[in-house]
Protein backbone atom coordinates (compact mmCIF):
# COMPACT_ATOMS: atom_id res chain seq x y z
CA UNK A 1 0.00 0.00 0.00
CA UNK A 2 1.23 3.48 -0.79
CA UNK A 3 0.75 6.06 1.96
CA UNK A 4 1.00 9.39 0.13
CA UNK A 5 -0.29 12.79 1.09
CA UNK A 6 -4.04 12.74 1.49
CA UNK A 7 -4.53 9.29 -0.07
CA UNK A 8 -4.65 6.63 2.62
CA UNK A 9 -6.77 3.93 4.19
CA UNK A 10 -9.31 4.22 6.93
CA UNK A 11 -11.76 1.78 8.42
CA UNK A 12 -15.54 2.16 8.57
CA UNK A 13 -17.77 0.22 10.95
CA UNK A 14 -21.17 -0.33 9.35
CA UNK A 15 -24.37 -2.32 9.31
CA UNK A 16 -24.99 -3.65 5.82
CA UNK A 17 -28.04 -5.27 4.28
CA UNK A 18 -27.62 -7.37 1.17
CA UNK A 19 -30.22 -7.58 -1.57
CA UNK A 20 -31.86 -10.95 -1.79
CA UNK A 21 -31.13 -13.21 -4.73
CA UNK A 22 -34.78 -12.84 -5.85
CA UNK A 23 -34.34 -9.03 -5.90
CA UNK A 24 -31.23 -9.18 -8.10
CA UNK A 25 -28.64 -9.67 -5.36
CA UNK A 26 -25.87 -12.23 -5.15
CA UNK A 27 -26.47 -15.97 -5.01
CA UNK A 28 -23.81 -16.46 -2.33
CA UNK A 29 -22.92 -14.62 0.85
CA UNK A 30 -20.15 -12.09 1.38
CA UNK A 31 -17.14 -13.39 3.34
CA UNK A 32 -14.31 -11.52 5.01
CA UNK A 33 -11.91 -10.57 2.23
CA UNK A 34 -14.59 -9.60 -0.27
CA UNK A 35 -13.75 -6.41 -2.22
CA UNK A 36 -16.91 -4.39 -2.87
CA UNK A 37 -17.02 -1.04 -4.59
CA UNK A 38 -18.43 1.49 -2.12
CA UNK A 39 -20.47 4.34 -3.59
CA UNK A 40 -21.39 7.34 -1.45
CA UNK A 41 -24.39 9.63 -1.82
CA UNK A 42 -22.03 12.16 -3.44
CA UNK A 43 -21.25 9.63 -6.17
CA UNK A 44 -17.65 8.84 -5.22
CA UNK A 45 -16.66 5.20 -5.60
CA UNK A 46 -13.93 3.56 -3.53
CA UNK A 47 -12.47 0.09 -3.26
CA UNK A 48 -13.25 -1.62 0.02
CA UNK A 49 -12.08 -4.68 1.88
CA UNK A 50 -14.81 -6.34 3.92
CA UNK A 51 -14.34 -7.83 7.40
CA UNK A 52 -17.43 -9.72 8.61
CA UNK A 53 -17.64 -9.30 12.40
CA UNK A 54 -20.15 -12.04 13.23
CA UNK A 55 -19.95 -15.43 11.55
CA UNK A 56 -18.18 -16.31 8.32
CA UNK A 57 -20.46 -14.60 5.78
CA UNK A 58 -23.47 -12.34 5.38
CA UNK A 59 -26.00 -14.12 3.22
CA UNK A 60 -28.20 -12.55 0.49
CA UNK A 61 -31.21 -10.81 2.05
CA UNK A 62 -29.55 -10.66 5.49
CA UNK A 63 -27.95 -7.86 7.52
CA UNK A 64 -24.74 -7.85 9.52
CA UNK A 65 -22.03 -5.81 11.18
CA UNK A 66 -18.84 -5.27 9.19
CA UNK A 67 -15.70 -3.22 9.09
CA UNK A 68 -14.75 -1.98 5.65
CA UNK A 69 -11.19 -0.98 4.88
CA UNK A 70 -11.54 2.04 2.56
CA UNK A 71 -8.62 2.01 0.14
CA UNK A 72 -7.43 4.69 -2.29
CA UNK A 73 -9.73 7.12 -0.52
CA UNK A 74 -8.92 10.81 -0.39
CA UNK A 75 -8.94 12.27 3.10
CA UNK A 76 -10.80 15.31 1.79
CA UNK A 77 -13.77 13.02 1.09
CA UNK A 78 -13.93 11.17 4.42
CA UNK A 79 -16.96 13.18 5.58
CA UNK A 80 -18.97 11.25 2.98
CA UNK A 81 -18.52 8.20 5.22
CA UNK A 82 -19.21 9.91 8.58
CA UNK A 83 -21.35 8.28 11.25
CA UNK A 84 -24.94 7.90 10.08
CA UNK A 85 -24.14 8.26 6.38
CA UNK A 86 -25.53 5.70 3.96
CA UNK A 87 -23.72 4.04 1.08
CA UNK A 88 -24.24 1.42 -1.58
CA UNK A 89 -22.15 -1.68 -2.19
CA UNK A 90 -21.71 -2.73 -5.78
CA UNK A 91 -20.20 -5.60 -7.71
CA UNK A 92 -19.26 -3.88 -10.93
CA UNK A 93 -22.43 -2.05 -11.94
CA UNK A 94 -24.73 -4.32 -9.91
CA UNK A 95 -26.09 -3.04 -6.60
CA UNK A 96 -25.68 -5.85 -4.06
CA UNK A 97 -26.43 -4.06 -0.81
CA UNK A 98 -26.66 -0.91 1.24
CA UNK A 99 -25.10 0.17 4.49
CA UNK A 100 -25.09 2.76 7.25
CA UNK A 101 -21.85 3.93 8.88
CA UNK A 102 -21.87 3.45 12.65
CA UNK A 103 -18.27 4.42 13.49
CA UNK A 104 -14.81 4.67 11.96
CA UNK A 105 -11.13 4.39 12.76
CA UNK A 106 -8.60 6.67 11.11
CA UNK A 107 -5.07 5.30 11.53
CA UNK A 108 -2.30 7.84 11.99
CA UNK A 109 0.32 5.81 10.09
CA UNK A 110 0.67 2.92 7.72
CA UNK A 111 1.89 0.74 10.59
CA UNK A 112 -1.23 1.61 12.64
CA UNK A 113 -3.37 0.68 9.60
CA UNK A 114 -1.50 -2.60 9.14
CA UNK A 115 -1.87 -3.53 12.81
CA UNK A 116 -5.57 -2.59 12.89
CA UNK A 117 -6.14 -4.76 9.80
CA UNK A 118 -4.87 -7.73 11.79
CA UNK A 119 -2.75 -8.85 8.84
CA UNK A 120 0.63 -10.11 10.10
CA UNK A 121 2.12 -10.19 6.59
CA UNK A 122 1.18 -6.52 6.05
CA UNK A 123 2.68 -5.60 9.46
CA UNK A 124 5.92 -7.44 8.58
CA UNK A 125 6.21 -5.59 5.25
CA UNK A 126 5.61 -2.17 6.80
CA UNK A 127 8.19 -2.87 9.52
CA UNK A 128 10.70 -4.05 6.87
CA UNK A 129 10.12 -0.78 5.03
CA UNK A 130 11.37 1.09 8.10
CA UNK A 131 8.25 1.95 10.13
CA UNK A 132 9.02 2.93 13.72
CA UNK A 133 7.17 0.51 16.04
CA UNK A 134 7.17 3.21 18.75
CA UNK A 135 5.43 5.99 16.84
CA UNK A 136 2.27 6.87 18.70
CA UNK A 137 -1.16 7.26 17.17
CA UNK A 138 -2.83 10.68 17.22
CA UNK A 139 -4.59 9.81 20.49
CA UNK A 140 -1.34 8.63 22.13
CA UNK A 141 -2.14 4.97 21.56
CA UNK A 142 0.75 2.59 20.81
CA UNK A 143 0.70 -0.08 18.09
CA UNK A 144 0.69 -2.64 20.91
CA UNK A 145 -2.56 -1.07 22.18
CA UNK A 146 -4.02 -1.22 18.66
CA UNK A 147 -3.01 -4.89 18.31
CA UNK A 148 -4.72 -5.71 21.61
CA UNK A 149 -8.03 -4.07 20.68
CA UNK A 150 -8.48 -4.58 16.93
CA UNK A 151 -11.48 -6.78 16.21
CA UNK A 152 -9.80 -7.95 12.99
CA UNK A 153 -6.86 -9.92 14.40
CA UNK A 154 -7.12 -13.62 13.55
CA UNK A 155 -3.91 -14.34 15.49
CA UNK A 156 -3.47 -11.53 18.01
CA UNK A 157 -0.43 -13.13 19.66
CA UNK A 158 1.42 -13.27 16.31
CA UNK A 159 0.85 -9.52 15.86
CA UNK A 160 2.06 -8.75 19.38
CA UNK A 161 5.13 -10.98 18.95
CA UNK A 162 6.04 -9.26 15.66
CA UNK A 163 5.77 -5.81 17.20
CA UNK A 164 7.75 -6.69 20.33
CA UNK A 165 10.48 -8.34 18.20
CA UNK A 166 10.68 -5.09 16.20
CA UNK A 167 11.21 -3.13 19.41
CA UNK A 168 7.71 -1.86 20.25
CA UNK A 169 7.47 -0.71 23.87
CA UNK A 170 4.60 -0.04 26.24
CA UNK A 171 3.74 3.64 26.70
Amino acid sequence: MVWMGDVRVWFVYAVITLRSTADGGRRTGLPTGYHPQIETAAGNVWDGYLYVLEGDTIEPGASGMVIIGMFRAHMSQRDEMANGMSFEMCEGTTLIGRGIVTDHYLPSSELAAAVFSGNAHYVREVLRAGADPNDLAVNGESVLDIARRTPLARNRQELLDLLVAAGAREV
